[in-house]
Parts: structure tokens; C-alpha cells; sequence
């Protein structure tokens, strides 16, 4: 891979300088001809070029308090302009105003325009200038958009007919695209949070936000890959004397330093760090070879150093590298001691507390072992093992990451890891490819393996703390420049080309090959020639079929899908590696292809290992079809499984191939979701029904009041008759009644507000029942409560939990309504609550029963209590037919002390073919236009919210009981014992 990297940075190079020749040629050949002997073309070659410079876009092209155009690109057109002999004037306006001047000819050239494939049918470019990246800006504090991909559906200001605009189409994020008429208005837009987003080109980014004053805004995540503009001069289509012109006089203001001398005037005055310090401290680490390290003198080397300074001397910039231990260097640039780091790995972790340059390298990180000892095929083959890290690497991060931080030694360098683990402690170090051999060779560690492949390729980078975002722009650019100009090749050929894989060249095989075999062919050219074509023609046919099984092998270690091969009787051909994680199936089966065993230990780990054993024996039964399923596992897991024949090109069937894609983490991720939807609908219920209530009750409040007012003088006058007298009594004693259930009302609102605190459960209970009293009434149903006096409180948000006992009442109601439309005396709602120890839930009642009380809803609010016997709330229920249903919907409630509320009607009860279904959100079986389906399914969310469960016993067509189990407050448990 290297290799291939080197000759592609050499074509690249060599067609950059070819593009420069061939434009410094043709605008001599221009000049010429313009210089010939007609009038008409003197005059051409001296009329001034009229180009167009946008109002606000530093500091590339910006428009001065005088209507003037400049800037970076402005000035650099007319340096270019002036080094042919040429002059050039400037129409300021918007962007999209010059863009549409230029393709309609108002306009000869611009000074400054992102190359695309869709402009290039408008435009002739020049060769680029510069290279700059684009990165995404977001308010302060926000935490949800960190990448491209979290753009869907946000709303995003661009640029009306900017190249951010164009990219951002094209990358198909789902983004709600508003153009705005300047990257300025867009910025303060965005600030003011009319807007999610904004892509825009990091440096101008800066600069706006600066000039604007805008504090709350930052960039997140690293630079955008893709999002890369290569910036030229650019002509209208077929003008291709003028491109000529300013080609020419752009490679002349490069070559004599022009260039340079303007982009240090606008790129390289650093304000965020010129005002506090004269040089940029670059920290790096000491003992990092061949990357950066100190050399025999003490001297900071290595390849990072090199392109440190050579960043420097591009963007003109004065730099001390201090490099030390990393953990110390990292931690002072995380405290305002180090500027910026030429060296840290990219991570999301990371990115939120610094910013990050484009990668300058992607280095491989592997395991280490002592020779000897098998070498783990990834990451999850470490567990139980004894771990060396460098303290605060990439690697230490991603191991922690991965639940191995109980087994992890850190150290202060990959050196001395390397030397603890061939001294014989630990059993692996992680570490680094190309430093670990580095160190190897160094030292003569010849007992120690580095495995081939990489467990982890991060990116390497330019990081510095978020707040110097401008000040890593000017890394980016410069490392941008470095590259182009060839230096960045160089570097990395000096430090790295030793560990590169190098390849060997044609010519050496030929030559090798022609000397050891010539004399050979001479002597059997006549005699084995057609001996000779037949091995030629089986060696071509078994490199072939080898490169074939190798591309494979190499795709199928490195799908993230376990894959199993068998062949036409179902005994197993091949499977990758990930195959048997995923199964989890020991070494000794896999290698010896225990086919027997294999299905065994399958078999086991499934929730329905029946149902898996008639599907593979269908598919092979029928070896044309495909299929795609789940597989579901008794410890939760969740596969999907996609099986397709194997078919070759004969058309003959030689097999099936199946695919086994984990996809656990989705179907947890995706009942999570639903879970929380649930509550926040349950959320805006209750706040929409709390408003409602503190509505009603203050507009009720006051009329009452004035009601009962008007009642009492009535009755305080001597010279009222009595019977009038008798009837203001009536109505005080109503209105007292109405305004007790304004302020249930009014109670039942402000708990909204309510944090859990400890309740006790009668309270619960008595809260609901002024609310639902008259509807009840109306219908003729009896609510008969017992709660036993003494019982300990439980901790709950006292609203939410009314609202789940309103659920069960209304449910109860319906019930009894739909077996009883008329009167009857078996219209009774019964609502309970007890007290249950440690021993079994339900079984065993806590409390004095001589102090249960029974209170019926069509007693007024004050009214005094009705004694109840134990008898009458605890009465043996007849069951016809089955023993009543009983389904349990949440934990275990073996341990600790329980409050149970029961609900209790003779209605129609829970019919059998549903009980499995009732707490499903949306399923019901009433009218839809009346019922949503989700009282009970938010009712279970509410409960189990608390730490509690709902349960139900059932016996179709003659009774339904609902339990609410509360975990009791602690400290009230102990208080009562």
C-alpha cells in the first residue's frame, strides 16, 4: 500500500508541474501573438481585464468602507494580471449576482471560485492556487449534531450558489437547505438560533465570527473530508486566450515569490495568538520514534518535527517544538501550556474538548506477544489477559472503551512497554506498528511478535484546544501547501520508507530469472516447448485461481458478518472468523469441523431451537430458495440471518452460503426509543390535562365562592323565612362540595411540577376519587375502598402515579358499563391496598385490618367514612371454568417490602386470546375514535418508572384485577418496624 501511495503522489507532482509548463508556454505563445503587427490586437492585450470581487468573503474577497475591492484573491489577480503586463478592474457585488455577470459575459474573469464538475461546463479554470476545508458550525452547547450524517432534517443557512451549497446537495444527508444572500447573515442567523447549522469554509468561518463579534458559535468534528475546494482564477467557457494570460501570470507571482509575500499578508497574522505571544509552543512526544523523538543531543527529530518546521517556514510562522513525556504534553495543552500538537489521534471522545487538523497519516496500531505465544486474532480476544499500554495513548482510550480497564498497565512510553513485556511481564502490549519496530530492532528484542494485521488505524493529526480553531487553520493550510509542493513526500521517504513494504520490480525479476534460467530454455527450447506452454498456461491458471481465493478470504474476514459455507448434504466447506465469535463456538469444533457438536452447541444457546432446525432443514430441502429471518437467543442476542444458494457458473447447485449479522445493539436501541416516546407523550398528556385542570378550577373558583357568600347572608338575615333558611344551607353545603373539587383540581395541577418524594399510598388513592366521583355516579357504579391505617409511604412523583390509578378506574368503568348498561348492584369498583413483606408478593397482609376503613364515592368529600368489614372487600370469588389467569409484567418482587394497589371489578374481565397483548401500546379493544390504546402501556411505563410492576389476574366474563407494586420508602419501613 505504500508503494502504491509513493507512485501516486509522483504522477500527481509530475502532472502539476507538467499543467505549469504547459501554461507558462502557452501564455508566452499568447504574448506573441497578441504582440503581432494589427491595431486591433495591441489594443486587446492592453485593455484593462474587468473582474467581479464578492462583498463578504474574507479574506479572500472583500469590499473596503470605499467601495474598493480586496483581499487575498483580488490581490493576488491583479499581481498576476500586472506580471503579464495587464491591468484589471473590479465590480463588487453578491455572489450570486458576479457568478451570473461572468456566465453571461458582463464579466471576463473572477478572482476567486471553487472548481466543480458541474462548473467546469460554464468556466475555464485556471491550475489551483490554494486548497482549503470546509467544517460545520453550530451553537454553543449543542450536543446533537457532531457529523454530516446528524444535518438530516436540521436546518442548515448556506450561501445562495456557493460551493458549500452545491457539496452539501450532494452528499444526500437529508439536510433542510435555506439559502441566505452572505455567509455574514447566515452566521448571525445561526446565533441567533433561526437556524441548526452552518458548512461553511473553516477560515472564513473564523474571520466572520470575529469581525461579526459572534461568541456563541463553534465548529464541531474534524475538517470535512470531502468538503475540499480547490480555488482558481476562472474565465467564461471558450475565453481561453485570457485563461492563458492568467495562467502565465499566476505561475510567474509563484515562482518570484509574490505569492508567498500575499498569502503572509492575509493568512499568517495569528490574532488570536499575536497579542500574548511572540512564538507557537508545538508539543510533541519525546520518545515516539520515527515520528518524534529527542535525539543524542537532546534535539527534537523525527518526521513529525520535520513537517512541524516546514509547516512553519510555508505560512511563515515562528515555532518552538518542546517535546516530553505524552501524558505531561497532553496535559498541557489541555491547560493553555502547549499550543498546539503535531502529533494526537483523532477520536469522538477527543474531539470534544480539542480540534482537530485533516489527518497528515493513518498509523496502525497491533498486538505484541512473546514468540511463542498465540498471537489474538482482534481486541476481543484479550480478555483475561494481562495488558501494557502507554499511559493516555489512543490505545488505552479504545481499551477502556472495550471494559479491559481492570486488566491495563500503563507506562509511561510504547518503548517501555515493549521492554516490560520481552522482560516477561504482562502477556501483550498494544502499541503502535511502525515505533514498536522501530524499538524492536533498536533493542534486539528478538523474543517478541507483532501481529500482521491492525486492530486499530487511527488518524494522526494537528490538535490544539477548542477556542485556537483559527490558529489550526493556519496548521491545515500550511500542511495543505507542504503536500502540494512535494516537501510532505519527502518527509515521509526520509523517516518512513524503512518500514515501508517495498515491492520487487519487474526488471529485477526478469533479470534474475533470464540469468538462472536462459541456459535451461537454450537447451530445451525444441525438445519440452509444448511442455513449457502447458506449464505456462497452468501456472497463469493457478495464480489466477489463487489471487481469486485470496480476494475472497480477504472480503470475507472482512465483512462484519459471521459467514458459514455447506455444501449440498449440509456439512460444513468453510466459515470466516467472525462466524465462530459470533457463535461463540469453541477452537477444537471449528478446526476439526465437528459438524454433529457444531449444531449441538447452536442449538443450545437458542430461544427456539425447534424453529431454527425446521428452517435449515426446509432451505435444504428446497436448495433454489432464499431466505431472510431473525434468530432469536436465550441471553437476549439477536441475529439476522440471510441464507442463498451456491450456485456456479455451470448452474449447478453446490451448497447453501449463509449470513449471520449481530444486530442486538439496534433492536435494544430501537425498544428504547419506543420506550421513550411512550413517556413523552405521556408527558404532554399530563401537562395538557394540567393545564386544563388549573384553567377549570380558577375559572370555577371565584363564581363558587361568590355563591356561597351570597348563601350565608341569606342565612344570617333574622327576617328570613325558615324554609329559605333550610335551602341557603343546602346550597352552602353544595358549593362547599364544588369548591373541595377545585381544589382536587387545582392539587391534581401543580403536581406536575412534583419530584418524587414519599407518599403515602392512601394519598394516591383519595387524590383521584373527587375527580372521577361524578362520572361514576352518573353510570351508577359504587367505588368501595380499603385502606388499612399505618401503611409505610412510597417514593413516587404523586401525579404520575394518580394518573395510572385514573387509568385502571376508567378501564374498570368501561368493563362494568359494558356488562351492565343499566343499574345493577354488581356495579362496584373495589380499590385496595396492602401491605406485602419479604417472604412472597401478595401472599402475606401487613397491618391491623380492625382499622381498614370502606369509604363508597357516592358519600360527599366530608361526609364521615363508612366502617367496612374485612369480609366485604376480601370475599372468595367464584370461577366457573379455568383457574383465573394471573400474567405478571414486570421483575422480580421477592425481596424487600411492597405496597400493592389492587383494582377490582365483576365487568367482562380480560378476554383469553388477548391477555398477552393489553399492555402493548395502541392495541385496544374499544372504538378507536374514542380510545388511543395507550392508558395501560403508559400506566406499566409510569410504574415501572418507579421501580415497581403491574400485574393482573383475570377471568373472562366474570371479574379483572389490576396490581400496582410500589417498592416502599425505606426510612418509613423502618420507622413502622
Amino acid at each position: 500500500m505504500g508503494g502504491a501511495w509513493t507512485s501516486r503522489v509522483r504522477l500527481a507532482a509530475a502532472l502539476r508541474c507538467a499543467v505549469l509548463l504547459l501554461a507558462m508556454l502557452t501564455g508566452a505563445w499568447t504574448g506573441r501573438v497578441a504582440g503581432g503587427e494589427t491595431a486591433g490586437a495591441a489594443e486587446l492585450v492592453t485593455a484593462p481585464v474587468v473582474s467581479g470581487c464578492e462583498f463578504d468573503y474574507p479574506p479572500y474577497c472583500i469590499v473596503t468602507p470605499d467601495n474598493q475591492a480586496d483581499g487575498f484573491s483580488v490581490e493576488l489577480m491583479r499581481a498576476a494580471l500586472k506580471a503579464v503586463g495587464r491591468e484589471v478592474t473590479f465590480k463588487t457585488g453578491l455572489w450570486s449576482e458576479i457568478k451570473q455577470d461572468l456566465t453571461d459575459g458582463r464579466l471576463q474573469a473572477l478572482p476567486m471560485v471553487a472548481r466543480t464538475p458541474d462548473r467546469d461546463a460554464l468556466f475555464e479554470f485556471t491550475f489551483p492556487y490554494l486548497t482549503m476545508h470546509g467544517t460545520i458550525v453550530v451553537r454553543k452547547g449543542n450536543t446533537d449534531i457532531h457529523t454530516l450524517a446528524d444535518l438530516n432534517g436540521r436546518q442548515v443557512a448556506e450561501l445562495k450558489g456557493d460551493y458549500a451549497l452545491e457539496y452539501l446537495k450532494g452528499t444526500g444527508v437529508g439536510a433542510v437547505i435555506v439559502p441566505v444572500l452572505s455567509y455574514e447573515t447566515a452566521l448571525r442567523e445561526l446565533s441567533s438560533g433561526k437556524h441548526d447549522a452552518v458548512v461553511i469554509q473553516q477560515l472564513l468561518a473564523f474571520r466572520l465570527m470575529q469581525k461579526a463579534g459572534i461568541k456563541n458559535l463553534v465548529t464541531v468534528g474534524p475538517p470535512l473530508k470531502d468538503f475540499t475546494q480547490s480555488f482558481c482564477l476562472a474565465v467564461r467557457k471558450g475565453d481561453t486566450e485570457l485563461l492563458a494570460v492568467l495562467n502565465e501570470g499566476l505561475a510567474i507571482v509563484m515562482a518570484d515569490g509574490t505569492f508567498r509575500a500575499l498569502h503572509a499578508k492575509w493568512f499568517s497574522a495569528i490574532e488570536a495568538m499575536g497579542r500574548t505571544k511572540s512564538r507557537i509552543v508545538v508539543g510533541g512526544d519525546c520518545d515516539y520514534p520515527p515520528y518524534e523523538f529527542l535525539d543524542r543531543n537532546g534535539q527534537p527529530a523525527g518526521c513529525n518535527v520535520d513537517l512541524t518546521r516546514a509547516i512553519a517556514r510555508q505560512m511563515g510562522l515562528s515555532v518552538d517544538v518542546h517535546l516530553g513525556p505524552w501524558d505531561t504534553v497532553r496535559k498541557g495543552l489541555a491547560a493553555g501550556n502547549i499550543d498546539v500538537v503535531q502529533g494526537m489521534f483523532y477520536s469522538v471522545a477527543r474531539d470534544r474538548e480539542f480540534h482537530f487538523s485533516p489527518p497528515d497519516a493513518v498509523i496502525h496500531h497491533v498486538i505484541v506477544v512473546r514468540k511463542g505465544t498465540p498471537v489474538p486474532a482482534d481486541l476481543k480476544d484479550l480478555a483475561g489477559k494481562a495488558i501494557v499500554v502507554m499511559a493516555g495513548d489512543i490505545m488505552e482510550d479504545l481499551a477502556t472503551e472495550q471494559g479491559y480497564g481492570k486488566q491495563l498497565v500503563a507506562v509511561p512510553s510504547q518503548r517501555d512497554a515493549l521492554r516490560l513485556l520481552a522482560a516477561g511481564k504482562y502477556d501483550c502490549a498494544l502499541v503502535a506498528k511502525v515505533p514498536a519496530l522501530y524499538w524492536i530492532a533498536q533493542n534486539g528484542w528478538c523474543n517478541l511478535r507483532v501481529s500482521d494485521t491492525s486492530v486499530f488505524s487511527a488518524e494522526y493529526c494537528y490538535a490544539a484546544p477548542r477556542g485556537n480553531e483559527e490558529l489550526l487553520s493556519h496548521f491545515s493550510e500550511g500542511l495543505a501547501a507542504v503536500k502540494a509542493t512535494g516537501e510532505y513526500r519527502r518527509i515521509q521517504a526520509k523517516w518512513l520508507s524503512p518500514y515501508e513494504t517495498t515491492g520487487v520490480s519487474l526488471r529485477m525479476v526478469v533479470k534474475y530469472v533470464l540469468a538462472v534460467c536462459l541456459p535451461l530454455l537454450a537447451l530445451l527450447a525444441i525438445s519440452f516447448f509444448w511442455s513449457r506452454a502447458l506449464q505456462r498456461q497452468v501456472a497463469n491458471r493457478t495464480r489466477e485461481l489463487s489471487f481469486k481465493t485470496a480476494l475472497l478470504e480477504a472480503q470475507s474476514e472482512a465483512t462484519i458478518d459471521g459467514i458459514l459455507v455447506v455444501d449440498g448434504s449440509g456439512r460444513t466447506l468453510l466459515h470466516n472468523t467472525r462466524f465462530g465469535h459470533m457463535w461463540r463456538i469453541p477452537a477444537d469444533i471449528l478446526v476439526t469441523r465437528d459438524d454433529p457438536r457444531m449444531l449441538d452447541w447452536v442449538l443450545g444457546q437458542l430461544a427456539d431451537p425447534e424453529g431454527f432446525l425446521v428452517k435449515v432443514t426446509h432451505l435444504c430441502k428446497h436448495s433454489e430458495e432464499r431466505s431472510q429471518d431473525e434468530v432469536a437467543f436465550k441471553d437476549g442476542r439477536v441475529f439476522d440471518r440471510y441464507s442463498a444458494p451456491l450456485n456456479g457458473s455451470d448452474g449447478i447447485c453446490y451448497g447453501r452460503v449463509w449470513y449471520f449479522r449481530d444486530i442486538s445493539e439496534q433492536k435494544r436501541a430501537a425498544a428504547e426509543r419506543q420506550a421513550v416516546e411512550i413517556q413523552m407523550r405521556q408527558q404532554q398528556k399530563l401537562a395538557a390535562v394540567g393545564t386544563l385542570a388549573r384553567g377549570v378550577a380558577h375559572e370555577i373558583n371565584n363564581p363558587i365562592m361568590g355563591v356561597i357568600n351570597y348563601a350565608q347572608l341569606i342565612q344570617d338575615r333574622p327576617d328570613i323565612a325558615s324554609a329559605v333558611r333550610n335551602c341557603a344551607g343546602e346550597i352552602v353545603r353544595e358549593g362547599e362540595r364544588v369548591a373541595a373539587m377545585v381544589r382536587h383540581l387545582l392539587s391534581f395541577a401543580e403536581q406536575q411540577k412534583q419530584a418524587p418524594r414519599p407518599c403515602d399510598p392512601a394519598e394516591i388513592v383519595n387524590g383521584v376519587l373527587p375527580l372521577i366521583r361524578t362520572t361514576l355516579k352518573q353510570d351508577r357504579i359504587e367505588v368501595v375502598t380499603d385502606i388499612p391505617e399505618g401503611l409505610p409511604n412510597v417514593e413516587c412523583q404523586l401525579q404520575q402515579m394518580q394518573h395510572a390509578v385514573m387509568n385502571l378506574l376508567s378501564n374498570a368503568r368501561d368493563s362494568l358499563n359494558a356488562r351492565y348498561p343499566g343499574h345493577d348492584e354488581n356495579k362496584i369498583i373495589r380499590v385496595t391496598v396492602r401491605e406485602s413483606g419479604n417472604a412472597e408478593r401478595g401472599t402475606r397482609l401487613v397491618g391491623s385490618l380492625s382499622h381498614c376503613v370502606t369509604k363508597s364515592l357516592s358519600q360527599g368529600p366530608d361526609e364521615p367514612v363508612r366502617s367496612g368489614a374485612r369480609d366485604s372487600v376480601e370475599h372468595p370469588v367464584n370461577v366457573v371454568g379455568d383457574a383465573p389467569r394471573s400474567v405478571a409484567l414486570q421483575g422480580d418482587r421477592s425481596q424487600g417490602h411492597w405496597v400493592r394497589i389492587t383494582v377490582e371489578d365483576h365487568g367482562l374481565g380480560v378476554p383469553a386470546g388477548i391477555a398477552e397483548r393489553i399492555m402493548e401500546p395502541f392495541f385496544t379493544t374499544k372504538d378507536r375514535t374514542q380510545h388511543s390504546g395507550l392508558g395501560l402501556a403508559l400506566s406499566r411505563a409510569t410504574v415501572q418508572g418507579h421501580g415497581g410492576g403491574l400485574s393482573f389476574e383475570t377471568e373472562p366474563g366474570q371479574y379483572a384485577r389490576f396490581h400496582i407494586d410500589l417498592p416502599c420508602d425505606r426510612e418509613s419501613v423502618i420507622s413502622n418496624q
